[in-house]
C-alpha cells in the first residue's frame, strides 16, 4: 500500500512539471506571435518554425500528462 501512495505521490508530481512546463511554452509561443509583427519576412519564417516546434512539445507534454492523470486515478486512494 505505501508503494502505491508513492506512486501516487509521484504522479501528481509529475503532472504539476508537465503543466508548468506547458505554461511557459504557452508563454513563450505568445510573446514570438506578439513579436512577428515588428520581424522581417526571414525572421518570421524562423519564429513560426520555432512555434511549431514548441507546440509540438506542448502536444507531447500534453500526452504524458493525459497518460499520468490516467495512472493517477488508478492509483487513488
Amino acid at each position: 500500500m505505501e508503494n502505491q501512495e508513492v506512486e501516487y505521490r509521484k504522479c501528481l508530481e509529475d503532472i504539476a512539471l508537465y503543466r508548468t512546463k506547458r505554461e511557459r511554452i504557452f508563454k513563450e509561443i505568445t510573446e514570438i506571435r506578439a513579436n512577428l509583427a515588428n520581424d522581417d519576412n526571414a525572421d518570421v519564417l524562423q519564429k513560426l518554425e520555432q512555434i511549431k516546434r514548441l507546440e509540438a512539445l506542448d502536444e507531447e507534454y500534453g500526452a504524458k500528462m493525459h497518460a499520468l492523470a490516467i495512472k493517477r486515478n488508478l492509483l487513488e486512494p
